[in-house]
């Protein structure tokens, strides 16, 4: 009988070992869900934090954007690459949460609820987080849009009549056009005569008073010229000299019009493309007198001896070919192969040499 009470409390005492070896067990695994779950608490707390980071960021480029607009579409492609790198990471901290939510479910049921409130948390700070981003870099997109659209529009800079065409040429000073530097100045779309200013004229023939008109001290080197080619056996027969300010407006017009009804385009763009012919008003050299259109108005001039002769000895008398073929792109005038703008001989010959066009030798001379 003895031994049988012995027998019955060794087993109480193992029943009462394993209890408290399962109680203990118990607390320890509580424990480590209890940490679980305060690790997906600070990751997603980290997540939240890294979103406001992220909008913080994003409003900067945009701000940033709207301040160097020439510099936005380098900044929106930040943008994006910033938006593509914080997803990935925002997805994979919500993946993890979710593996947790499960162990969570499975130990202790009672804990699962945190877990997806917590994963829920996260889901929604991703999906602030991706609003922003895509808001932002729809911003962003929209003023580079408008500010490459503004770069492309012009906006008139003068008073000049034509400026809402495009067109805004800074005047060049008249003592640089009466003085000694009218053999360097540049006439074009870029530079214009002065308002009011006409030049002191002479017949560009000196035995014919009703030749057409030239500076007049540019009228006596094409006389000499004229003369020696004639020697030659050719005539360089003057054909359009000086040109007063109203004459050229309304030659511009007459081309616009021509322009307008050849190609059935409105005005606005008929302007443009008929400068590339016939400059408008003050943006010639035909208006300071400094040029001459010899013997013909077509291309073909170019196959002509009278050319032929021009091309060999025009610099020798301080002409040149002002509108080369090669030179459009710089020039922004058609090929034209009657007009010779003096320069001076030693002038005229560096420019021939050089293979350039005056806009290309004296870059940027009448700027100062």
């Amino acid at each position: 009988m003895p031994q049988k009470n012995n027998a019955k409390y060794a087993i109480l005492a193992v029943m009462a070992a394993c209890v408290i070896v399962a109680a203990l067990v118990g607390v320890k695994i509580a424990s480590n869900i209890k940490a679980q779950i305060e690790g997906t608490t600070a990751e997603n707390n980290i997540t939240k934090e890294q979103g406001s980071e992220l909008i913080t960021d994003n409003t900067f480029i945009s701000d940033y954007t709207s301040e160097e607009g020439s510099e936005n579409i380098t900044e929106e492609s930040s943008a994006e690459e910033i938006t593509t790198e914080t997803k990935l990471s925002i997805l994979e901290r919500i993946t993890s949460s979710k593996k947790e939510e499960t162990t969570v479910k499975t130990t202790v049921p009672a804990t699962s609820k945190i877990a997806d409130s917590t994963t829920k948390a996260a889901q929604t700070v991703s999906t602030t987080v991706a609003a922003t981003i895509a808001s932002t870099t729809t911003t962003t997109t929209k003023k580079a849009e408008t500010t490459t659209a503004a770069a492309t529009t012009v906006k008139p800079k003068s008073d000049y009549e034509y400026a809402k065409y495009g067109f805004n040429p800074t005047p060049v000073r008249e003592s640089a056009l009466t003085g000694d530097g009218y053999l360097t100045v540049i006439i074009n779309r870029d530079y214009c005569i002065p308002d009011g200013y006409v030049p002191k004229l002479a017949p560009s023939i000196t035995n014919d008073p009703d030749s057409y008109k030239l500076d007049y001290r540019v009228a006596p080197h094409y006389n000499e010229m004229y003369l020696a080619a004639k020697k030659d056996g050719i005539t360089l027969t003057p054909i359009s000299g000086y040109r007063s300010y109203q004459k050229q407006k309304t030659n511009f017009e007459n081309k616009i019009g021509r322009v307008m009804s050849a190609q059935g385009i409105k005005y606005d763009a008929a302007v443009v493309v008929a400068s590339k012919t016939v400059l408008p008003p003050g943006l010639s050299e035909h208006n300071a007198g400094l040029a001459m259109d010899i013997c013909s108005l077509e291309q073909s001039f170019d196959q002509s001896k009278e050319y032929k002769w021009l091309e060999k000895h025009a610099a020798e008398y301080g002409f040149i070919l002002r509108y080369p073929k090669d030179k459009v792109n710089v020039t922004e005038i058609i090929y034209e192969p009657w007009h010779y703008r003096y320069v001076g001989v030693e002038l005229a010959q560096k420019i021939k040499a050089s293979g350039l066009c005056m806009e290309e030798y004296f870059s940027g001379y009448n700027a100062g």
